[in-house]
């Protein structure tokens, strides 16, 4: 959970040599946030990210979440925390435009936020 705000939107090194400014799929209740997961492995849970708005509204569509899940694109900051709140409750990846039974890229979620203290996000 994390709490929304509106900031400019700029890119996460997910991996060496890519960075990406992804979407989301949240809903929001007041001050909190929950993001849309994917299972993937077995039972482990990934926090979805889009590389667009279209691609965020498909999975929202075919994964028959009602309405109030809504595209967001958070800044930078507003993201890390998101990723690193997400890593605290037991999320382990991320997972670049999933569908409903694959994923274009899989991330491991501590590498991401590694990769991030790194570079001094």
């Amino acid at each position: 959970m994390a709490s929304i705000s509106n900031t400019r939107a700029t890119g996460i090194n997910m991996s060496d040599a890519e960075e990406i400014e992804p979407f989301l799929v949240c809903r929001s209740s007041g001050t909190e946030m929950e993001c849309a997961v994917w299972t993937v492995q077995g039972d482990h849970k990934a926090i979805a990210l889009f590389l667009t708005e279209d691609a965020a509204l498909s999975f929202r569509e075919g994964s028959g979440l009602p309405v109030e899940w809504k595209p967001f694109r958070p800044g930078r900051c507003d993201l890390l925390q998101i990723l690193t709140q997400s890593h605290a409750s037991g999320v382990r990846y991320a997972v670049l435009d999933p569908l409903l039974e694959r994923a274009r890229r899989i991330f491991d979620l501590e590498q991401i936020l590694k990769n991030a203290a790194e570079s001094g996000g």
